[in-house]
């Protein structure tokens, strides 16, 4: 009887042992598990902290922009939730790179900020007329009027008046509002002439009365007066004209930014431009050809009148020359795409 209690008490001791020994694993196991989600709440902390820098720097990026002397832009932030910030230009880009802490924790972020002068908008006037055409990017006018065939806007259309005329219609991919900011650029031609003459722009040549622009010249070009461009072979540059301008003919990869001070007329223009089409006048931008016209580019100008047109934004041409053009382009409404560089998937 004696041995049997003894047996008992020995295994009942055991039982208590493996007991023990469980209770103390799961309370080990259960600081871990608690060690380990500290630990990622202080990670989630630290990346939120850390993309509320970039936030910020996405913020002050369009003042950046209008300054042409800036370089580096750096902030920190020591309360909770504690990042450092900095922006640097890259390649025509602005690198931010961005560190959030929680709990002795960080979290680093990098992010390239692509400029767009123009917000994507391809078309941007005080008034824009519409027929049969397609706009890949948004509209902003303060008037848009909608004519024959139907027009497709692959984009936002931003207006504060809004007509659809008889036989006309639009389809439109992107939101519906009103204008936040309206049409107001201008630009000082004689600025632009005296520029012209102190840095010694080509001028060109004198055909049939009107200033020829073919594409054998050397950029950037002034044109006193009425001006045809007819490009034979690719051509990049800037090209200035006094009085109104003919676009004709184009050559397949051509990057051109025209600033006009008369309208800009192309109704003769027809087929596919492949490259990048950047338009200013300060009168008005036509076109009334019924056959098809496809371009990359941006309008701008105070009325906007196309037909058979579809147009794709693209500020290539303009960004190229940026060091040339007037300062107005470049700041008509600028926008940022961000393209996140961190290794590890956002959320």
């Amino acid at each position: 009887m004696k041995k049997e209690q003894g047996a008992a008490l020995v295994w009942l001791l055991y039982i208590m042992f493996l007991f023990s020994l469980l209770g103390v694993s799961l309370l080990k196991l259960a600081v871990v598990n608690l060690r380990i989600s500290g630990h990622l709440v202080a990670a989630e902390q630290a990346q939120y902290a850390a993309e509320a820098g970039v936030a910020l720097a996405e913020a002050v990026l369009s003042s950046l922009w209008q300054q042409q002397s800036f370089t580096e832009w750096r902030y920190e932030h020591a309360e909770e939730p504690a990042f450092s910030v900095s922006i640097s230009q890259q390649e025509g880009a602005f690198r931010i790179c961005a560190q959030g802490e929680a709990k002795h924790l960080t979290q680093s972020v990098e992010v390239l900020a692509s400029v767009r002068p123009v917000g994507e908008q391809a078309l941007y006037a005080q008034k824009i007329e519409l027929a049969a055409a397609e706009i890949q990017g948004h509209l902003n006018a303060g008037e848009v009027v909608f004519s024959h065939g139907e027009s497709l806007i692959i984009g936002d259309l931003r207006t504060n008046s809004l007509t659809v005329e008889e036989g006309g219609a639009y389809n439109c991919t992107g939101k519906i509002m009103i204008v936040t900011k309206p049409y107001d650029l201008k630009i000082n031609f004689a600025d632009l002439q005296e520029k012209a003459f102190y840095h010694g722009w080509h001028v060109p040549a004198l055909v049939d009365g009107l200033y020829l622009v073919d594409g054998l010249q050397v950029g950037p070009i002034y044109a006193p007066a009425l001006t045809k461009i007819a490009l034979k072979v690719p051509w990049e540059g800037m090209i200035v004209a006094a009085g109104d301008v003919i676009i004709s003919e184009w050559a397949s990869g051509s990057q051109v930014v025209v600033i006009a001070a008369g309208d800009v007329i192309l109704d003769s223009a027809v087929g596919f431009w492949p490259g990048s089409l950047f338009i200013y006048s300060a009168g008005r931008i036509s076109r009334s050809n019924a056959a098809l016209l496809e371009i990359n580019g941006c309008l701008l100008a105070p009325l906007i009148q196309i037909h058979n047109l579809s147009i794709s934004y693209s500020d290539i041409a303009l960004l190229q020359q940026q060091s040339v053009v007037p300062r107005e382009l470049l700041l008509a409404d600028p926008s940022f795409t961000l393209e996140w560089l961190e290794l590890v998937p956002r959320r």
